[in-house]
């Protein structure tokens, strides 16, 4: 459908995960994105690929200089969505051939992708998912938490400026 072969971590994340349906939001994954569903993830990618009718390919709309010049890669049809925050950004797995071929990246509908991985696989993720959720902290300083719903919600560990430290995310903005 993508044009691409998808990982066999990433088929193996659907079988089990199965995600949320429509624009719910369950911040699963940190610091507050949503499971996509397979077909909403395909339902994604047709719209941002310009594959569906009515829509134009979000590339188009790319030609920001301060964009390029930061790293930023614009939406490219070989990014096949995975989870969404519910306000334009996503976590993307990446289709395109060569070595970064499956990594995780964040990307956001106005500031673009990020430069570089934010995980080297799905697996990855997942793995720093349950270690975030059993240790009670994640490699990139989030804390999860219960709502008083009784949702899980994912705290920043904040550290004073003044000490060298920011913000993990995004980390193309701080950096």
């Amino acid at each position: 459908m993508v044009g691409r072969p998808i990982p066999v971590e990433l088929a193996e994340y659907w079988r089990v995960v199965g995600g949320t349906v429509g624009e719910v939001i369950a911040e699963i994954f940190p610091p507050y994105y949503s499971p996509l569903s397979l077909d909403s993830a395909l339902h994604t990618w047709r719209v941002y690929s310009g594959t569906r009718e009515g829509h134009d390919h979000p590339a188009s709309l790319c030609v920001d200089d301060l964009m390029i010049t930061a790293g930023r890669r614009c939406w490219d049809p070989m990014y096949l969505p995975i989870a969404h925050d519910g306000c334009g950004g996503y976590l993307v797995v990446n289709l395109r051939a060569g070595s970064d071929y499956g990594s995780v990246l964040e990307y956001d509908q106005e500031l673009g992708c990020q430069p570089s991985p934010a995980w080297g696989a799905i697996t990855e993720l997942m793995e720093q998912l349950a270690t975030g959720l059993s240790a009670g902290r994640t490699e990139r300083g989030f804390r999860p938490r219960t709502t008083t719903c009784g949702r899980l919600a994912w705290e920043c560990e904040r550290r004073a400026l003044s000490t060298g430290s920011v913000v993990a995310w995004p980390e193309y903005l701080t950096g």
